[in-house]
């Protein structure tokens, strides 16, 4: 077999196994953490009445999680309730930060400053999101959303960053970084939920951080009970951010980001959704389940290879600001919201693999058959089965290392003739959540509407599923 070689006399093809060998590793470390002390999960301690609870103490009650940001006394009985940032009992100030489970004792209690208000944090110091501080997932595609109001000192007037393409497709802002902190205000600024994950462990909860109407900036605090160094990765959806403020004494580095694996997205509504599974969908869920997060998403509900649910952007559109990402992984979910025409739908799908693929060289193009919420919508000669056959072949077509994920039959190739046959979909039945039926999945993990995922468990279930194909496709691509 004939071996190409570089100017350096090295072979290419020894040079794409070494890469794809690194990003095969990459896939199966865990999210990075600032110490290798191992993490405990433990029951949560359940609420109890008229007791002394100081900021960070986390509690069950009623099935709920609840985090102090408030000092003081419960109440002689009842305890919190609710899922809002701000419930009063007794003397005690509780955030609802998810459903019941196993605690971490490290997460921090969340406290959304006012509106257009100055850092909590007395004598702070501004690390603006565009430092040398702050690491940025997406460094490559900073956009200027605004400035911080005035007020918000120490960070007023400081530039506030998108760091996904805003008017094309959904944007967010994602940042990491290694603090000795023990409070952290987040500059935020536009309605957002936010995300934390401390030194690998993701909260349970998400927090609404818009207050009142139009843009108003803010900053949200996190109050850890002790100081020590700690990794923690912020993601924000739906939010332009400025950086962040600590105190004088404190210490911050970006997160090393050089072993996490660099993935991107393209998508629908599958990819863009956001509130309770802004953890879980196909961006940032899969990226976590991959120990990274993602660079780049660009998700518009609605829309397609073809299709651009009107006025938005069809999937060739954003060839460019992926692109410029420089992700490893560029994975691309779709074709549920397209209508097959033999011939016109080969065209659109065949150009835009072709596009990708010259855009991005090295990249691993990770392509996904189109979601099927319902099994008895597969009969063989269906749209979707057609869709399927469409994107497998142009994938293919466009050369380079790639991974097919068909999720019609559980069935998984790569670009290097790996081959796992299956014949289970991976949404079996044909019921939904509020009506179900005697057999199949879908009755939890597709939502009440019939075509979208759970909200968290089914969106988990689909983010799970392709993080693990593309562990095991990485895997396969790096074998000789």
């Amino acid at each position: 077999m004939a071996i190409d070689l570089d100017a350096q006399g090295l072979a290419l093809s020894a040079k794409r196994m070494i890469h794809l060998a690194r990003l095969a590793r990459q896939a199966q470390l865990p999210l990075p953490r600032s110490d290798n002390a191992p993490i405990a999960l433990v029951p949560p301690t359940p609420w109890a009445a008229s007791t002394a609870y100081v900021v960070g103490d986390i509690r069950s009650n009623g099935g709920n999680l609840y985090v102090v940001n408030g000092a003081g006394t419960s109440a002689a009985s009842g305890g919190p309730s609710g899922t809002t940032l701000a419930i009063t009992d007794g003397t005690v100030s509780w955030a609802w930060i998810g459903t019941e489970q196993p605690v971490y004792a490290d997460w921090p209690a969340i406290t959304v400053r006012a509106n257009y208000s100055a850092s909590g944090i007395a004598n702070a110091v501004a690390v603006p999101l565009n430092s040398n501080k702050l690491g940025l997932f997406n460094q490559s595609a900073l956009y200027t959303y605004y400035n911080m109001h005035s007020g918000c000192t120490p960070l007023n007037g400081q530039p506030v960053y998108l760091t996904e393409v805003t008017g094309i497709g959904s944007w967010a802002t994602t940042i990491g970084f290694v603090t000795d902190a023990d409070v952290i205000d987040i500059a935020m600024q536009n309605l957002g939920e936010m995300i934390v994950i401390v030194d690998g462990v993701p909260m349970p909860g998400y927090y609404v951080t818009n207050t009142g109407g139009g843009n108003p900036s803010r900053f949200v605090g996190l109050t850890f009970k002790t100081r020590k160094s700690r990794s923690i990765i912020v993601g924000m959806a739906n939010s332009g951010s400025a950086g962040i403020a600590i105190g004088p004494k404190d210490t911050i580095r970006p997160l090393p980001v050089a072993n996490m694996l660099s993935y991107a997205a393209i998508g629908d509504s599958y990819l863009s959704s956001i509130g309770t599974n802004f953890l879980d969908m196909l961006d940032d869920g899969v990226a976590r389940h991959l120990g990274s997060f993602a660079r780049m998403s660009i998700g518009v509900g609605g829309t397609g290879y073809i299709n651009n649910n009107g006025s938005y952007t069809t999937y060739a559109q954003r060839i460019s600001a992926i692109a410029a990402s420089g992700a490893d992984v560029v994975g691309v979910y779709g074709g549920i919201n397209d209508t097959y025409t033999a011939g016109t739908f080969e065209t659109a799908v065949n150009s835009f693999y072709s596009t990708l693929r010259t855009a991005m060289p090295n990249a691993v193009i990770v392509a996904c058959g189109p979601w099927c919420p319902n099994q008895s919508f597969i009969t063989g000669t269906d749209k979707y089965t057609n869709i399927r056959n469409a994107i497998r072949a142009a994938v293919t077509a466009a050369g380079g290392n790639w991974i097919f994920i068909d999720n019609l039959t559980g069935s998984l190739s790569t670009s290097n003739g790996y081959s796992r046959v299956d014949t289970t979909p991976w949404i079996t039945g044909s019921g939904k959540v509020g009506t179900t039926t005697s057999t199949g999945n879908a009755n939890y993990y597709i939502s009440s509407d019939g075509t979208h995922p759970s909200q968290p468990a089914g969106a988990d279930y689909f983010a799970k599923r392709v993080a693990d194909d593309i562990r095991e496709g990485l895997i396969a691509l790096a074998r000789l």
